[in-house]
């Protein structure tokens, strides 16, 4: 009879064990910088989110020929547009997300009359009916932070004399 030949191949339970704990310290040290990076992330999709609804505002205002306002309400974190209805941080799922700026007043618009008002209403050429020339350059801003780190801000700007939209990472300043 032939002695049989022990089959040595496969990894032994202190291996295992080994590659097992290296994965969960990783893991331990990954899972913090994934949650903030999916939060800024949300920020990021918060402040695209209400800059595609301002840009489609001002084309249907330019197509229709009629003004179209929306209206943004900070502290709820929750803005309405016509015909379109309300929406909200939290009904998109960007949770921490919030109207939010330092000086207190994180939507920048005002009034033909020069009041300060949270609304913006883009004319039939597409330009606004907001009364921007005592802000910088003409131009309106709304503020966006992370409320979890307060450290992100995204800021959306709104031309007055262009109707033109743009989104700021960061803080923008005059």
């Amino acid at each position: 009879m032939k002695p049989r030949i022990k089959n040595e191949s496969g990894f032994s339970l202190i291996e295992m064990m080994v590659v097992m704990a290296i994965i969960g310290l990783m893991a331990a040290i990954a899972v913090p910088s994934f949650n903030a990076l999916m939060q800024k992330g949300r920020l990021k999709a918060a402040g695209r989110e209400i800059t595609m609804e301002l840009i489609l505002a001002r084309a249907h205002s330019i197509s229709t020929g009629l003004s179209q306002t929306i209206t943004f309400d900070p502290a709820n974190g929750t803005w309405t547009i016509p015909g379109k209805g309300t929406g909200s941080f939290a009904s998109k799922g960007y949770h921490g997300i919030a109207f939010e700026d330092s000086s207190g007043d994180p939507i920048q618009f005002k009034t033909s009359a020069g009041a300060d008002v949270d609304s913006i209403t883009f004319k039939p050429d597409g330009t606004l009916e907001n009364n921007l020339s005592s802000l910088t350059n003409s131009v309106g801003k709304i503020y966006l932070v992370d409320t979890k780190n307060n450290v992100d801000k995204i800021t959306i700007e709104v031309s007055q004399y262009t109707g033109m939209v743009r989104l700021v990472d960061g803080r923008s300043t005059p």
